[in-house]
């Protein structure tokens, strides 16, 4: 019973990371990873490492604590707050990692991979049949918030076609989550069959979904392929290896190129708003903390601290501030990488990534993994779920223990 349980409970919670955009009440994760975090909690409490999950905790507050403007009542609670949440989201994804390890890496593999397979045929159904199409839109219009819905006639002019996201809110989040499949679909699998089909996949899914966030899981593809248990020195010490790695990201440039259509001009002027809050808006929010508090950051705050810098860097950008999306974009940095620094600062970012890094059993971690961690924690937001359980998942396929 205890064996059919786990299975089902494994499925559920890789469910709930699929739908991780979905929330309860606006800010809990949705209602699977819940059931399934309890479920968890119940069937691994001897493994979990309580004393560590403490600490980690007490630094996060810590670190909030002494960040720039804490002495404002209304900010310090908004920063506990969030701190808690981030503390919460950590001991989900750490949960979900005791119970990966329940099972044989050759099985993850395969359910990971089968996953990836349901995944690429309900895109390519939903891009070719329209009522497949139509019943994804009521369910994106049932559980996403219409405030960052997508523009259909951006979509259409941008990119000649309406961009499957089966049941994801957009585009970009399928990218997210096959590039993630496709890592644990290639680590845990020997069969050059299920690569072939990975491969393959990804072609097909630059030119339907066109999100630049696939090619995450293309780049990984090759380097997994061509690089895997080479030491990254031989780039140096053999050129040959650099002038085949560099061929390729100048291969990966001009399919971008190629499968982007009209978004690309924009791109190209630094005119995608997409372009801007998720990379430019954090970049210069960085630098800016940097120069205020290199060492604790700003805390988990919304960015008041430095709105009229925001405001700046929007104006300059010619960034629309008429529109709610974008207002509330403003304040809402989809990037973990640079939020991490904004929040807590060179010295608590450490602190932090030390202390998470012994809640788990690994010595070291490969360079392509540690490569497609940092892709990976730019495609989402530091309060994120979905960046917290990926990392996760990749430590369970770094660490060779069945």
């Amino acid at each position: 019973m205890t064996v059919l349980l786990d299975k089902i409970f494994l499925i559920l919670s890789i469910l709930g990371l699929y739908f991780f955009r979905i929330t309860t009440f606006g800010l809990l994760p949705n209602f699977l990873i819940l059931i399934c975090t309890v479920y968890f909690l119940f069937r691994h409490f001897q493994k979990i490492q309580f004393d560590k999950i403490i600490i980690l905790l007490v630094v996060l507050l810590t670190l909030n604590l002494f960040s720039i403007g804490s002495a404002n009542i209304d900010l310090l609670i908004e920063k506990i707050s969030k701190c808690l949440f981030l503390s919460f989201n950590i001991f989900v994804a750490y949960l979900f990692y005791l119970h990966l390890q329940v099972f044989s890496r050759s099985y993850i593999g395969r359910v990971f991979f089968n996953f990836l397979v349901i995944i690429f045929f309900g895109l390519v159904l939903e891009f070719f049949i329209e009522p497949i199409n139509k019943i994804e839109d009521a369910f994106s219009n049932l559980f996403y918030p219409t405030i960052i819905s997508l523009d259909e006639g951006r979509e259409l002019f941008l990119y000649g076609a309406l961009r499957p996201t089966f049941f994801l809110q957009e585009p970009s989040h399928v990218g997210m989550i096959f590039s993630l499949f496709t890592l644990v679909s290639l680590k845990l699998n020997n069969s050059k069959k299920r690569f072939n089909f990975i491969l393959l996949a990804l072609f097909i899914l630059t030119y339907i979904v066109k999100s630049p966030f696939i090619f995450i899981g293309l780049i990984y593809y090759f380097l997994f392929r061509t690089f895997n248990k080479v030491d990254l020195s031989i780039f140096i010490y053999n050129p040959k290896y650099f002038f085949l790695l560099f061929s390729f990201l100048i291969f990966c440039f001009l399919l971008i190129i190629n499968s982007q259509g009209n978004r690309i001009i924009f791109l190209a002027n630094a005119a995608d708003t997409s372009l801007f809050f998720r990379f430019i808006l954090p970049f210069s929010n960085m630098i800016e903390a940097m120069r205020i508090n290199p060492f604790t950051g700003l805390g988990l705050t919304s960015g008041e601290l430095i709105s009229e810098h925001i405001y700046t860097i929007a104006n300059k950008f010619n960034i629309s501030l008429e529109t709610e999306k974008n207002r509330q974009n403003l304040f809402q940095i989809p990037n973990a990488f640079f939020d991490l620094f904004i929040s807590f600062g060179i010295l608590g970012s450490t602190i932090i990534g030390f202390i998470s890094s012994k809640l788990v059993n690994i010595k070291s971690i490969p360079w392509i993994d540690w490569f497609f961690i940092f892709l990976l924690v730019n495609t989402s937001g530091i309060l994120s779920i979905f960046v917290y359980k990926s990392i996760f998942t990749i430590y369970l396929t770094i660490d060779k223990n069945d």
